[in-house]
């Protein structure tokens, strides 16, 4: 009996890494499409966009950041109804100034144009910006990562917003200039 508990045990295990496997190759799949739609043959840092009648290209945001948000950047996507996390990844496309999330398949991918956007909170805000449930589940430090963007879904005009985790404080204030800059031109 123990002997038939430990076998079904060790499938459960075997499965769970299974899906994590393809879970992760999933999201590296999506990692290498996103970053040849946004990257295509040229060197985005050499690009150039004209958005609301400004020209905006790599240098005009921070440095190191605005390549790897190009690229994609590991983040965790929080359920806003659970406060479960799943690991995502977002990009800034500068091409079309959206503000993209994908989660491997997990919740449907999301692109935000970025001049819908029409706030983004971190606790700084205040942690009555943030539902309780979301933050109990939360330490202190992934408080001091944690952002909500609030937008406008484009075509019904409905709010909606997305609970994120940044990697790290001072990458959550280099996303932060990145968007702005979005939104100040």
């Amino acid at each position: 009996e123990r002997e038939r508990e430990r076998e079904r045990e060790r499938e459960w295990t075997r499965e769970r890494e299974r899906q994590e496997q393809q879970q992760k190759q999933q999201l590296e799949q999506q990692e290498r499409q996103q970053e040849q739609r946004l990257l295509g043959s040229s060197d985005w840092v050499s690009d150039q966009v004209a958005i609301e009648g400004c020209v905006v290209t790599a240098d005009d945001f921070p440095c190191d950041f605005g390549a790897s948000a190009a690229k994609g950047r590991r983040c965790t996507w929080l359920s806003e109804s659970t406060g479960m996390q799943i690991e995502a990844q977002y990009y800034v496309d500068i091409q079309s100034a959206h503000f993209i999330l994908t989660t491997g398949g997990q919740v449907c991918p999301q692109e935000i144009p970025i001049r819908l956007i029409e706030d983004i909170y971190t606790i700084d805000d205040g942690e009555a910006c943030f539902p309780g449930h979301i933050l109990a589940c939360l330490t202190q430090e992934e408080k001091a990562r944690l952002f909500l963007i609030e937008y406008i879904v484009d075509s019904s005009q409905t709010p909606a917003s997305v609970y994120l985790l940044e990697a790290s404080r001072s990458a959550l204030v280099d996303l932060l200039k990145c968007l702005q800059e979005f939104t100040v031109l």
